[in-house]
């Protein structure tokens, strides 16, 4: 089978469309699923430059695109099928057809990876199905995915075979749960907590966790220029950085979402509920 060759201006249409959908993305090695920057955490709390863009983007220079998921991206959501007729079998043939006319879905080798959107946070989830221990893959803050025109290391291109627009349906996270329950499936935590913890998460647990929470959550808002950024600008604030500032504050039990909630009130969006 040959190879395909890379396509500068295939590359530059989808970009310009991950860029109209508010997606966050950084270069990965041509024909792999490795970064080809040297860190990209620090892109889930901060945009790339324009320089850095040009620098990971010429012409001549094959690369593969990744997007990173959650509230980076605008609270994406990617369903990774790791079954051809896996998305089919999930959402039903009727829903499926409604997906394929209304939001992202990139054809892989594997199965389809359909792109949407939620307003709560979603963990990452890995669900299996028979024998196939990665049937479904759900991919969110602190993953990325591999997207058109990327080249799948099997030698085959990331095909859009949706619409180029993306989603946000109604009560996705109970969707997905309705769902899990009603194909008689499981799912696991991307990431499993250790069953000893480590120094640290013990002393997360228990009476000090509230402590440690309250104090981590006042040095955010003295130390934290992201953070200071979003409380001072919070009634102009794009939606990405609001979901980064969100995302960032809740994993500090209740004092964080108390916070959210309270530098989130001049946010246009905001509502109690989210």
């Amino acid at each position: 089978m040959a190879i395909p060759k890379f396509d500068w201006e295939a590359q530059q249409r989808f970009l310009q469309f991950y860029e109209k959908e508010r997606l966050r993305y950084f270069s990965l090695i041509w024909g792999q699923k490795k970064p080809a920057i040297d860190s990209w955490k620090p892109l889930q709390s901060r945009a790339p430059t324009f320089e850095e863009l040009a620098e990971w983007f010429q012409e001549g220079k094959p690369t593969n695109i990744a997007i990173i998921c959650g509230g980076a991206s605008n609270g994406l959501v990617a369903l990774c099928f790791n079954a051809p007729d896996g998305a089919s079998e999930f959402f039903g043939q009727k829903l499926w057809d409604k997906l394929l006319a209304s939001t992202f879905v990139v054809k892989t080798q594997r199965g389809p990876h359909v792109y949407l959107r939620s307003n709560v946070l979603i963990p990452g989830q890995i669900i299996a199905k028979g024998d196939n221990s990665s049937w479904l893959e759900i991919r969110t803050d602190g993953m990325y995915i591999a997207a058109p025109p990327s080249l799948h290391p099997s030698g085959v291109l990331y095909e859009a075979i949706g619409v180029e627009s993306i989603a946000r349906p109604k009560n996705l996270p109970a969707f997905i749960e309705q769902r899990v329950a009603e194909l008689g499936l499981k799912a696991r935590l991307t990431q499993e907590a250790p069953k000893k913890p480590a120094p640290a998460e013990e002393y997360l647990e228990g009476k000090q966790s509230a402590k440690f929470n309250e104090i981590a959550v006042r040095k955010l808002l003295e130390n934290c220029a992201f953070i200071q950024y979003c409380r001072d600008n919070a009634a102009a604030l794009t939606e990405p950085y609001w979901w980064a500032m969100v995302h960032n504050l809740a994993v500090f039990g209740q004092v964080g979402e108390e916070t959210a909630h309270e530098l989130s009130k001049p946010y246009p969006k905001y509502t109690e509920a989210e």
